[in-house]
């Protein structure tokens, strides 16, 4: 996402931003390999939002049930936090868990 400063002064503030469900398979591996090495070195910008979605359906019955819990008793978020503030003093990085659980 881009933004032009606020007063108009011409420069451009960049932020990538990565979302991610609860079932996805690497939130933690992604984090690195998407967000910081492709769509921040794309964007040019050492700002980066590294979102997770963390909601069930009764209706799963697959794999996403299963990987959304895994994720969630192996300290996926957690993990994620380590790994941002891992990464290069450059480089800033929030991770984000949105609890969006289905009533």
């Amino acid at each position: 996402m881009r933004a032009p400063e606020a007063g108009g002064n011409g420069t451009d503030h960049a932020l990538a931003i990565e979302v991610k469900g609860v079932w996805n398979v690497g939130p933690v591996r992604d984090l690195r390999r998407q967000l910081v090495d492709r769509y921040m070195q794309r964007l040019q910008t050492p700002v980066g939002l590294h979102v997770v979605g963390d909601f069930d359906s009764p209706t799963w019955k697959d794999r996403r049930k299963k990987q959304a819990d895994r994720n969630r008793r192996g300290s996926a978020r957690e993990a994620m936090g380590r790994e941002a503030a891992a990464l290069d003093r450059e480089l800033q990085v929030t991770v984000v868990w949105l609890d969006l659980q289905l009533l």
